[in-house]
């Protein structure tokens, strides 16, 4: 319930874009299971071209704003949410707010043979969400086209 008093605490700015950012993390989430995922990749490049085009680029700021929304949606979402959904997300966030960033899925074996993959989001070349000690263990696939 803590959650609740900090949530009324902010301004109606940033509650406006938490709640926002926490319906479009449980729709990727959802999407995720329940299409396949090009189908899904091509939804939210199209969700992204929505930019606010009056907003100045700041990377900075959003970055940081996109962020801290993911990891509290990601807190309040039920059975919380994985790096690819959280990736997602952050991706559409930055990009209609005119933000490049880059999405990135990489492959590895782990150490019992097991296939693993992971999902982050690197901006100007570093890692903003989804950083992993062991990240460089994961070989990056192909960029998706956008």
């Amino acid at each position: 319930m803590k959650w609740v008093l900090k949530f009324f605490r902010l301004s109606g700015r940033d509650r406006s874009f938490l709640i926002k950012t926490y319906v479009l993390l449980t729709l990727v989430r959802l999407g995720l299971w329940l299409f396949p995922f090009e189908k899904l990749w091509k939804a939210l490049v199209r969700l992204g071209r929505y930019r606010n085009q009056n907003a100045p680029l700041r990377i900075g700021p959003i970055v940081h704003r996109a962020i801290w929304a993911v990891n509290w949606s990601s807190k309040l979402t039920p059975g919380g949410a994985k790096c690819l959904a959280r990736a997602l997300t952050v991706k559409v966030l930055l990009d209609r707010n005119q933000c490049p960033a880059d999405f990135k899925i990489g492959v590895a074996k782990n150490s019992a043979g097991k296939f693993e993959a992971h999902a982050w989001i690197e901006v100007e070349g570093t890692v903003i969400i989804g950083q992993l000690q062991n990240l460089e263990q994961f070989t990056p696939m192909p960029s998706l086209p956008t």
